[in-house]
This record gives C-alpha cells, sequence and structure tokens, in this order.
C-alpha cells in the first residue's frame, strides 16, 4: 500500500502546485472582494449540481476557481465531512480522486466555513510557496511521521511538509482511508489557526474500537528520537545520491 500510496500523493501534489501557481497569478482570490465571492457562488452551484453531472467516473473540474474554494473547504476536514453528510446524506464524502456511484441531493449544499477566514491564515503560505522538485523526498517524510504517530513532528513540519499534508487534505475520503490505514485515527486540521487536533474521538474501522490521539507530545520522547535518528540516517544516505539537492533539513531539529 506504500508504494500506491506515494503515487497517489505524487499525483495530487503536482496538481496542487498547479493550483496554487494560478492562484498567484491571480491573487484577488486571496482576498476579500468580488472575485473570490464569485469563485465561492461558482463552488456552491458547482456542489449542488453535482447529482446532475456524470456518475461511476471521477469528477471533472476544469475551473481552477471552484478548485480553489474547494480546497479551502476540505482544509477543514470536519466541517466538510459535516456539510457533505448534511448535503448529502450520512457517509457521503465527495472526493475528486474517488469514483462516486451515486449522489443524489438531500439539501442545498451550503459550507459552514469562513473562506475569509481561512484565507487570513493560509494567504501567506500561497504568496511564498514555490515549485518543489524533490517531492518524493516529502511524501516519504510525511508518510514517515504518519507511520510513527509522529504528529508533533508534522505540525511543525517545514513548508514543503506541509504542502504534502495539504494535498492529503483535498482528497477527504482517500485521507480518511490512509489515516486510518497508517494510525487507527483521523487528524483534524483547523486552517484558521494552524492547528492539529487531537482529541477526537473516531471508530477506527479496520478494528473496530474507539481510539483518542493522546496529547501527550502524542508519542514518548524516546520513541521520537528513535524514529528521527533512524530517519536521519536514512536521508543522509538518500541526500548524497542527489545531484545539487540541498535544503538544509536536520530531522532532529524541524522549525
Amino acid at each position: 500500500m506504500g508504494n500506491n500510496n506515494s503515487a497517489f500523493l505524487l499525483e495530487q501534489a503536482t496538481e496542487l502546485s498547479k493550483l496554487y501557481l494560478f492562484v498567484q497569478q491571480n491573487n484577488e482570490l486571496l482576498f476579500k472582494g468580488p472575485k473570490l465571492e464569485s469563485a465561492i457562488t461558482k463552488y456552491i452551484n458547482f456542489m449542488n449540481d453535482l447529482p446532475n453531472s456524470s456518475q461511476n467516473s471521477l469528477i471533472n473540474v476544469t475551473d481552477n476557481e471552484i478548485l480553489w474554494v474547494w480546497y479551502l473547504h476540505c482544509l477543514d476536514h470536519e466541517s466538510y465531512t459535516k456539510d457533505c453528510f448534511a448535503a448529502f446524506g450520512n457517509k457521503k464524502l465527495i472526493d475528486k480522486s474517488k469514483i462516486h456511484s451515486t449522489i443524489i441531493l438531500l439539501s442545498s449544499f451550503t459550507p459552514s466555513v469562513s473562506f475569509e477566514d481561512i484565507i487570513k491564515y493560509h494567504a501567506q503560505f500561497i504568496i511564498k510557496f514555490k515549485p518543489i522538485v524533490n517531492l518524493h523526498f516529502f511524501i516519504f517524510q510525511y508518510l514517515n511521521f504518519l507511520r510513527n504517530n509522529d504528529f508533533d513532528s508534522l505540525q511543525k513540519g517545514i513548508i514543503n511538509l506541509k504542502f504534502i499534508f495539504f494535498a492529503h487534505l483535498f482528497c477527504p475520503s482517500i485521507y480518511e482511508e490512509h489515516c486510518e490505514h497508517y494510525i487507527g485515527k483521523i487528524l483534524y486540521y483547523n486552517p484558521v489557526n494552524g492547528k492539529l487536533n487531537c482529541e477526537k474521538k473516531v471508530k477506527n474501522k479496520l478494528r473496530g474500537v474507539i481510539t483518542t490521539l493522546e496529547p501527550q507530545m502524542y508519542q514518548s520522547k524516546i520513541k521520537s528520537q528513535n524514529n528521527q535518528a533512524n530517519y536521519k540516517m536514512y536521508m543522509n544516505q538518500q541526500m548524497t545520491n542527489r545531484a545539487g539537492f540541498n535544503i538544509g533539513f536536520n530531522p532532529g531539529n524541524i522549525s
């Protein structure tokens, strides 16, 4: 499953890079105004019209303004899930990267998030973004943190690591499947303040039990240090084989 997940995240991160560049070139989407309001309206209309669109295939979206607002909504995974369930029924989580056989609108799709608040926090991330050359490196690092339940390092991670996390969130149902596969829990991200919610209880579909993320650095310091030491050794080997690759990264001191 690991290799498949890496390939999936590589594809999603590549597509998100293109979306970021589009928004940088159309920076009116980063501020309150008619451009953003129009994009939000188009997104809501698009979601409400999904039952009338073709099904049994991936959801095809060619309008980057719709994708931009959809992305912002998905950053708040908890709210996006509730909004989807309210509009399309329980367990119906709309995902652009997954084929949906049947979509039935039970009530009007109405986002419960403040897109303006999300953008206020997220705008600087978009403005500073530059295309990532070594996506494989950061995907490996991201999946390694998930496997080791090292959520503190994930939350404090460098900007490129967070980018992979955001690309993952933009595929909400796949994101849940991967979270439950790796850690048996779903991580909730608050896009207004950048914090991970580590006290949510969710039913583990794989084990059928209720689990809780522990608020004590998520793992013991000894285990975290061992994981980081092993990872550092691995990446030192990898980086010596990458000509011109130098990001000054130290797994033992993530900032």
